[in-house]
């Protein structure tokens, strides 16, 4: 039998309990904490996706699932709209992370036609 780690499974819930820990080390204004793996998988994650998108975005003129600002935006805000859009569909936490996140940042900046 084939052994796959449990972390090529994260779904929603792994995702909220990671990016919510970006999201919070963010907002402290204690400099006394350091950043934790799970904060930075997020902060990775979120560069992953909204670079990848952004590929598509510009680059490649097709395809793209959001159309961030030309300027783009920051790692935590993208986890911050993510973590948002988690709480707020709680019932959806089961689904895959990378589908929810796509979703989260197609609703927050979605595209025009001609985008």
């Amino acid at each position: 039998m084939l052994l796959i780690p449990a972390w090529c499974y994260a779904d929603g819930n792994e995702l909220l309990k990671r990016c919510d820990s970006l999201v919070s080390y963010t907002d402290s204004e204690s400099s006394d904490i350091s950043p934790s793996p799970e904060m930075m998988f997020c902060a990775g994650f979120m560069q992953g996706i909204t670079n990848v998108n952004l590929l598509y975005q510009t680059i490649l003129k097709s395809d793209a699932q959001f159309c961030l600002p030309e300027w783009g935006i920051s790692n935590s805000y993208a986890a911050r709209i993510v973590v948002k859009h988690l709480r707020d569909y709680p019932e959806e936490l089961h689904r895959n992370e990378f589908v929810l996140a796509i979703w989260a940042l197609k609703v927050a900046f979605p595209c025009k036609k001609g985008d």
